[in-house]
């Protein structure tokens, strides 16, 4: 009988069910489907096993979205016999995100070896893995084997040109990283549609669009926009060593004389990946109106806005403190700002949810205040 509930056995668990939730809700004085009470999460897949049997449901299937549940929520699913699910329940799989493993040290290969296996999970790896395209190649095909889905976008060391390049370009190299990509399958740069938890379970509409987006940097997060006064913090960029600026090949449209340590500065790379992904950004938010898919999770290698600065301590603040930046290692700081990302990424992700998706588990940034120039 506890293995497998008679139908008798199961109506009279949901009547039980249906009869606490009713009586909840008269003394709440509140519809039945919003009085249910709350209780702790399901800890455990262990624990969740422990009430599908007190609940004579060991028939029911269990997925991984059922961890989001409180207990209360799955011993009314159970003793229901799987009719009674809590509302607005969404489900999406599990995904994992990590960036700048830098393979090229043995220790973190190694590391990524010892990951167990994910089967039904994704895993977002937002850049830098290696300026070697075979270490590149190794790295993704190693996480490939160990997650259902891995999504991808460059950062700037991979995009750094070495002799075994053959003469290419950061641009070309790129592409040749999309490529390389789409060989292998199961690893995207471009946007995807998630559906279910890895169970096969999904509801009509429902689904997660995760999203890379190619980025690099010019100087919209710059810090001397923001606190003009800070300009005296600021190091000398031919003294701030940034391997970019050597290491990159870019067109010499993209470029403009600069004080940098190679005497120009990729001013018009941003913009030119942010034109990269616009055809990205119209499938997905096309796809959102049509109501394919319901949430949205995007990643880039920069950052998108100048509250997430490492120096920029109140994340909520509309202007920075020149106090922020009073630390021995200030005018690194303000010259990092130079390179740490662009506005255009904030831009074209916001533009991600105005299809009617939601963003994946983010709040809404504050509006950002005019640069002062």
């Amino acid at each position: 009988l506890r293995s497998r509930p008679s139908a008798l056995v199961r109506s009279l668990c949901g009547r039980r069910a249906a009869e606490r939730q009713d009586s909840s809700s008269a003394r709440r004085g509140a519809p039945a489907a919003a009085a249910m009470p709350l209780s702790r999460r399901v800890a455990s897949c262990e624990r969740l096993a422990e009430l599908q049997a007190d609940c004579m449901a060991d028939d029911l299937p269990v997925a991984n979205h059922m961890l989001s549940w409180t207990e209360e929520e799955a011993v009314y699913y159970f003793e229901s016999g799987g009719q009674e699910p809590p509302a607005e329940q969404r489900v999406y799989p599990r995904v994992w995100l990590t960036s700048d493993v830098h393979t090229d040290r043995a220790e973190n290969m190694a590391w990524l070896r010892s990951l167990p296996q994910h089967p039904g999970d994704a895993v977002v790896v937002a850049g830098d893995v290696s300026h070697q395209m075979e270490q590149l190649e190794a790295t993704l095909r190693a996480f490939s084997e160990r997650f259902a889905h891995v999504f991808f976008t460059a950062g700037n060391h991979d995009l750094w040109i070495t002799r075994n390049d053959g003469g290419m370009d950061s641009l070309a190299k790129l592409d040749a990283i999309d490529r390389l990509c789409d060989r292998m399958g199961n690893v995207h740069s471009t946007p995807r549609l998630l559906r279910g938890d890895g169970s096969g379970a999904h509801k009509p509409g429902q689904g997660l669009w995760v999203v890379p987006l190619a980025s690099w940097y010019d100087d919209s997060l710059d810090l001397t926009h923001f606190t003009p006064s800070l300009i005296h913090r600021a190091g000398d960029m031919r003294a701030f060593t940034w391997s970019d600026f050597a290491l990159c090949k870019w067109p010499a449209a993209l470029l403009r004389p600069s004080d940098t340590m190679t005497g120009h500065y990729p001013a018009g790379v941003a913009c030119k990946l942010a034109e990269r992904n616009e055809p990205s950004v119209r499938e997905v938010n096309e796809a959102l109106c049509g109501a394919v898919g319901d949430a949205v999770l995007s990643f880039s290698h920069f950052l998108p806005r100048e509250q997430t600065l490492p120096d920029w301590l109140d994340p909520a603040g509309l202007s920075f403190s020149p106090d922020w930046v009073s630390h021995p290692a200030g005018g690194t700081a303000v010259n990092f700002s130079r390179v740490a990302g662009s506005r255009l990424i904030d831009e074209q992700l916001r533009r991600l949810t105005a299809g009617g998706g939601r963003g994946a588990g983010a709040r809404a940034p504050p509006p950002r205040p005019p640069p002062a120039r």
